[in-house]
């Protein structure tokens, strides 16, 4: 059993609904975090692709050293949520997936179940570029 995290882009004030919902990956119990990547942005919607692109120059989300960064910088009105509604901080989102490295018996999807879309960045994280949600 696991738990999916996604970013919020432009929650309205009025009517809390969100211009677009980015997976951002999933913890499942005995594994380490499982990153989302997207070797491509383009279908991200324009807010996510102008601030993520332009602002940060990021043209691809490979790393989970680019994720963080996103997050530590993200507009204020992008939020991370669980599965489950639940707001969760950006400090609180970055210590859930680096602690679950640090757990040296979790498994890692990418070593796991090895494919071209799945593989372990530079620094280790396991990073999935499919469709895991």
């Amino acid at each position: 059993m696991g738990t999916n995290y996604y970013l919020y882009i432009n929650i309205c004030p009025h009517c809390k609904k969100e211009d677009e919902r980015i997976h951002l990956g999933k913890k499942s119990w005995g594994w380490a975090f499982s990153v989302q990547g997207f070797k491509y942005l383009d279908f991200f919607g324009k807010a996510a692709n102008d601030f993520i692109e332009h602002a940060l120059n990021y043209y691809s989300i490979t790393e989970w050293k680019t994720w963080k960064d996103i997050l530590k910088n993200m507009p204020k009105s992008w939020i991370i949520k669980d599965e489950e509604d639940r707001e969760v901080t950006v400090k609180d989102f970055i210590k859930l997936v680096e602690s679950s490295y640090k757990v040296k018996k979790n498994l890692k999807h990418a070593i796991e179940c090895p494919s071209e879309r799945d593989y372990l960045d530079d620094d280790g994280y396991s990073i999935s570029e499919g469709d895991f949600s």
